[in-house]
Protein backbone atom coordinates (compact mmCIF):
# COMPACT_ATOMS: atom_id res chain seq x y z
CA UNK A 1 0.00 0.00 0.00
CA UNK A 2 1.56 3.40 -0.94
CA UNK A 3 2.00 6.26 1.49
CA UNK A 4 -0.81 8.84 2.02
CA UNK A 5 1.22 11.42 1.97
CA UNK A 6 4.73 11.51 0.30
CA UNK A 7 7.22 14.50 -1.59
CA UNK A 8 7.69 13.60 -5.47
CA UNK A 9 10.10 14.73 -8.05
CA UNK A 10 10.11 14.00 -11.44
CA UNK A 11 13.95 15.55 -12.68
CA UNK A 12 13.23 16.22 -16.49
CA UNK A 13 9.79 16.48 -16.28
CA UNK A 14 9.35 18.25 -19.41
CA UNK A 15 5.86 19.65 -19.25
CA UNK A 16 4.78 17.66 -16.59
CA UNK A 17 3.05 14.49 -18.18
CA UNK A 18 4.41 11.95 -15.79
CA UNK A 19 3.39 14.25 -12.83
CA UNK A 20 -0.15 14.31 -14.63
CA UNK A 21 -0.06 10.06 -14.33
CA UNK A 22 1.09 10.29 -11.15
CA UNK A 23 -1.28 12.99 -9.06
CA UNK A 24 -4.73 10.68 -11.17
CA UNK A 25 -3.30 7.47 -9.86
CA UNK A 26 -1.46 8.00 -6.58
CA UNK A 27 -2.70 8.97 -2.96
CA UNK A 28 -4.15 12.57 -3.17
CA UNK A 29 -1.64 13.42 -0.08
CA UNK A 30 1.42 13.19 -2.42
CA UNK A 31 3.03 16.76 -3.16
CA UNK A 32 4.35 16.95 -7.05
CA UNK A 33 8.14 18.52 -7.89
CA UNK A 34 9.22 18.98 -11.44
CA UNK A 35 12.69 20.39 -12.83
CA UNK A 36 13.54 21.17 -16.41
CA UNK A 37 15.73 23.47 -18.32
CA UNK A 38 12.87 25.29 -20.61
CA UNK A 39 11.38 27.85 -18.42
CA UNK A 40 8.11 27.39 -21.05
CA UNK A 41 7.54 23.80 -19.81
CA UNK A 42 7.90 24.89 -16.18
CA UNK A 43 4.96 27.54 -16.90
CA UNK A 44 2.95 24.55 -17.97
CA UNK A 45 4.33 21.90 -14.85
CA UNK A 46 3.14 25.46 -12.58
CA UNK A 47 -0.31 26.11 -14.56
CA UNK A 48 -1.35 22.60 -13.67
CA UNK A 49 -0.54 23.12 -9.84
CA UNK A 50 2.93 21.56 -9.50
CA UNK A 51 5.88 23.09 -7.73
CA UNK A 52 7.90 23.76 -10.67
CA UNK A 53 11.56 24.87 -11.29
CA UNK A 54 13.76 25.81 -14.40
CA UNK A 55 17.22 25.62 -14.98
CA UNK A 56 20.09 23.25 -16.14
CA UNK A 57 19.85 20.14 -13.42
CA UNK A 58 23.59 20.27 -13.06
CA UNK A 59 23.78 24.15 -12.17
CA UNK A 60 20.30 24.80 -10.31
CA UNK A 61 20.72 25.54 -6.55
CA UNK A 62 18.64 22.26 -4.81
CA UNK A 63 20.29 23.03 -1.11
CA UNK A 64 16.61 24.36 0.17
CA UNK A 65 15.49 20.94 -1.11
CA UNK A 66 17.77 18.59 0.73
CA UNK A 67 16.52 15.77 2.19
CA UNK A 68 13.63 16.28 0.73
CA UNK A 69 11.67 13.92 -1.55
CA UNK A 70 10.52 10.55 -1.01
CA UNK A 71 10.86 9.83 -4.49
CA UNK A 72 12.68 11.00 -7.31
CA UNK A 73 12.49 10.19 -10.96
CA UNK A 74 14.84 10.70 -13.79
CA UNK A 75 14.22 9.36 -17.03
CA UNK A 76 15.97 9.50 -20.34
CA UNK A 77 18.72 13.16 -18.65
CA UNK A 78 21.53 11.40 -17.07
CA UNK A 79 23.26 11.14 -20.11
CA UNK A 80 22.44 14.29 -21.12
CA UNK A 81 25.02 15.80 -18.42
CA UNK A 82 28.44 16.98 -18.39
CA UNK A 83 29.08 16.15 -15.11
CA UNK A 84 27.15 12.70 -14.36
CA UNK A 85 28.71 12.04 -11.07
CA UNK A 86 27.91 15.82 -9.57
CA UNK A 87 24.31 15.23 -11.14
CA UNK A 88 23.51 11.90 -8.97
CA UNK A 89 24.94 13.52 -6.39
CA UNK A 90 22.70 16.44 -6.13
CA UNK A 91 20.03 13.56 -6.62
CA UNK A 92 21.02 11.73 -3.82
CA UNK A 93 21.02 14.94 -1.51
CA UNK A 94 17.54 15.89 -1.97
CA UNK A 95 16.11 12.12 -1.10
CA UNK A 96 15.56 11.80 2.39
CA UNK A 97 16.75 8.84 4.34
CA UNK A 98 15.25 5.91 2.78
CA UNK A 99 14.05 7.67 -0.13
CA UNK A 100 14.18 6.21 -3.69
CA UNK A 101 15.29 7.08 -6.92
CA UNK A 102 14.28 6.15 -10.05
CA UNK A 103 16.62 6.65 -13.22
CA UNK A 104 16.38 5.72 -16.68
CA UNK A 105 19.33 5.84 -19.31
CA UNK A 106 20.19 3.57 -22.35
CA UNK A 107 22.56 0.78 -21.80
CA UNK A 108 25.86 0.23 -24.17
CA UNK A 109 25.84 -3.48 -23.27
CA UNK A 110 21.93 -4.04 -24.32
CA UNK A 111 21.02 -6.69 -26.93
CA UNK A 112 19.82 -4.06 -28.76
CA UNK A 113 23.09 -2.18 -29.02
CA UNK A 114 24.42 -5.53 -29.95
CA UNK A 115 22.05 -5.85 -33.05
CA UNK A 116 22.43 -2.16 -34.02
CA UNK A 117 26.01 -0.99 -32.58
CA UNK A 118 27.79 -0.87 -36.43
CA UNK A 119 25.69 2.69 -36.98
CA UNK A 120 21.60 2.43 -36.76
CA UNK A 121 21.82 2.19 -32.44
CA UNK A 122 20.02 5.47 -32.59
CA UNK A 123 20.87 6.09 -28.77
CA UNK A 124 24.11 7.52 -30.17
CA UNK A 125 22.66 10.88 -30.49
CA UNK A 126 25.76 12.80 -30.49
CA UNK A 127 26.23 15.61 -29.60
CA UNK A 128 23.51 15.45 -26.93
CA UNK A 129 23.86 12.04 -25.20
CA UNK A 130 27.25 12.98 -23.14
CA UNK A 131 27.83 9.64 -21.62
CA UNK A 132 26.10 6.34 -22.69
CA UNK A 133 27.00 3.74 -19.83
CA UNK A 134 27.05 0.42 -19.36
CA UNK A 135 24.95 -1.61 -16.51
CA UNK A 136 28.41 -2.39 -14.88
CA UNK A 137 29.63 1.23 -14.71
CA UNK A 138 26.38 2.74 -14.18
CA UNK A 139 25.99 0.44 -11.15
CA UNK A 140 29.38 1.47 -10.10
CA UNK A 141 28.61 5.59 -10.45
CA UNK A 142 25.59 5.13 -8.03
CA UNK A 143 27.36 3.11 -5.35
CA UNK A 144 29.96 5.62 -5.74
CA UNK A 145 27.81 8.85 -4.76
CA UNK A 146 26.20 6.72 -2.16
CA UNK A 147 22.94 5.51 -3.53
CA UNK A 148 22.32 1.58 -2.49
CA UNK A 149 20.77 -0.04 -5.32
CA UNK A 150 17.43 -2.12 -5.26
CA UNK A 151 16.77 -3.44 -8.85
CA UNK A 152 19.01 -2.86 -11.79
CA UNK A 153 16.70 -4.10 -15.22
CA UNK A 154 16.74 -3.56 -19.03
CA UNK A 155 13.95 -1.73 -20.33
CA UNK A 156 12.64 -1.73 -24.15
CA UNK A 157 12.85 1.87 -25.66
CA UNK A 158 10.41 1.67 -28.72
CA UNK A 159 11.09 5.21 -29.26
CA UNK A 160 15.08 4.34 -30.07
CA UNK A 161 13.71 1.13 -31.93
CA UNK A 162 11.61 3.38 -34.29
CA UNK A 163 14.97 5.36 -34.59
CA UNK A 164 17.06 2.87 -35.34
CA UNK A 165 14.72 0.99 -38.11
CA UNK A 166 14.38 4.86 -40.14
CA UNK A 167 18.18 5.28 -39.97
CA UNK A 168 18.43 1.57 -41.39
CA UNK A 169 15.78 2.59 -44.06
CA UNK A 170 17.27 5.35 -44.69
CA UNK A 171 20.37 4.29 -45.49
CA UNK A 172 19.49 1.43 -47.66
CA UNK A 173 16.72 3.66 -49.85
CA UNK A 174 13.86 1.74 -48.25
CA UNK A 175 12.49 4.90 -47.50
CA UNK A 176 11.21 6.92 -50.64
CA UNK A 177 9.60 10.21 -50.95
CA UNK A 178 6.93 10.74 -48.89
CA UNK A 179 4.97 12.93 -51.16
CA UNK A 180 5.73 12.19 -54.43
Amino acid sequence: MPASEAEVIDIGCGDGRLLDILASSCPKGWSLYGIDWSKEAIDRVKQKGYVGRDGDVSKIDLSDWQNKFDLAISHQLIEHVRDPREVLQKFASILRPGGIISIETPDIHSWDFKLLHDRYWSVYHIPRHFYIFSRENFIKLAEEVGLELVSVKPLVNPVAWIHSIQGYFADHKYLGPVFS
